[in-house]
């Protein structure tokens, strides 16, 4: 499972290529590395706050599913931030 879920997550990171700086993603990629997955994906989550990165709803979809799957506070404001930058 963990396995899974460090592929998904490198997945959803590398569709930000063009909105995320390398040195934010590279950072993420790392805490993965790092076997961290539930902090890179929160760092992925405030780096698109943080910039103010637009995301379509599927993206918005999987990072919901990946926290739930990792059993992250879906209610943090965190992911209702995400949430109203859906576009």
């Amino acid at each position: 499972m963990i396995g899974n879920l460090e592929n998904r997550i490198r997945h959803l990171a590398a569709r930000f290529r063009s909105r995320l700086s390398s040195d934010r993603l590279d950072q993420v990629i790392d805490y993965i590395d790092h076997n961290e997955c539930g902090l890179a994906l929160e760092m992925l989550c405030d780096f698109l706050e943080d910039e103010e990165v637009t995301i379509v709803v599927e993206e918005y979809d999987e990072i919901i599913h990946l926290a739930g799957a990792m059993r992250l506070d879906q209610s943090s404001g965190r992911y209702a931030d995400l949430h109203r930058r859906q576009g």
